[in-house]
């Protein structure tokens, strides 16, 4: 492990809009480091093609770590989140996308959440990112 460096597997689950999970207009993910104030910093790190869920399937089944993608990267200053972002069919990124916040605890970075555990289903409407960390050799 060193200091300033993430290596690690970035995990999420498909795309939800409400109770319905949806992919048929999703052609990708992109993961993005993001600041504080949830702004994209840089150039993606990760893209993933998406395996194009169909709709009406039930979100009490979904697998919040479906996603998977290895991310080795150089934390710069100000990044706070990992953020992943739906990018659509139509070639239109969003904006923003669910995060999970990084904290350097001085020899590594790990990631931390502050809220109270979350059903599957949650995790999945949320689209949070669950984060392993791996040893950087």
């Amino acid at each position: 492990m060193r200091l300033g460096i993430w290596n690690g597997i970035v995990e999420w689950g498909p795309n939800q809009f409400g109770a319905i999970i949806s992919e048929t207009s999703i052609d990708s993910y992109r993961v993005y480091l993001a600041d504080g104030q949830l702004r994209k910093i840089g150039p993606a790190l990760a893209f993933v093609e998406a395996k194009q869920w169909a709709n009406l399937f039930n979100p009490s089944l979904c697998n919040p770590d479906y996603y998977r993608a290895r991310v080795n990267t150089t934390v710069p200053e100000g990044a706070a989140y990992f953020m992943v972002v739906p990018f659509t069919r139509g070639g239109v990124e969003m904006n923003v996308g669910p995060v999970k916040r990084m904290v350097d605890l001085g020899t590594t970075v790990a990631v931390t959440s502050l809220a109270k555990p979350l059903s599957a289903g949650q995790w999945c409407e949320a689209m949070l990112l669950v984060l392993a960390l791996f040893a950087v050799a």
